[in-house]
């Protein structure tokens, strides 16, 4: 089985800038620091009679573009998938 070529994108709606890269050179970006999102709403539990807290999520990974220094998030494309045969 052939290994999968993860390359991720940069790119910054302000000013335009693209960048696309394999995952090695990813210690040159300065990736902002993030904190979890809550990945839904607290239940009451009456049986218990406390409050259930819903799992945290990790957010998107932020970076800041070069160029503007605005913040732009990482996007990962995966190897485009092969047709199979007819």
């Amino acid at each position: 089985m052939k290994p999968t070529n993860k390359t991720y994108q940069l790119y910054c709606q302000f000013c335009h800038y693209k960048k696309t890269f394999d995952g090695d050179d990813s210690k040159s970006l300065s990736l902002s620091k993030s904190s979890d999102i809550q990945a839904g709403i607290p239940r009451y539990d009456s049986e218990n009679k406390a409050i259930e807290q819903p799992p945290m999520k990790r957010g998107k990974p932020k970076s800041k573009c070069p160029n503007c220094g605005r913040v732009i998030f990482v996007t990962r494309y995966n190897e485009p998938k092969q047709d199979k045969p007819s």
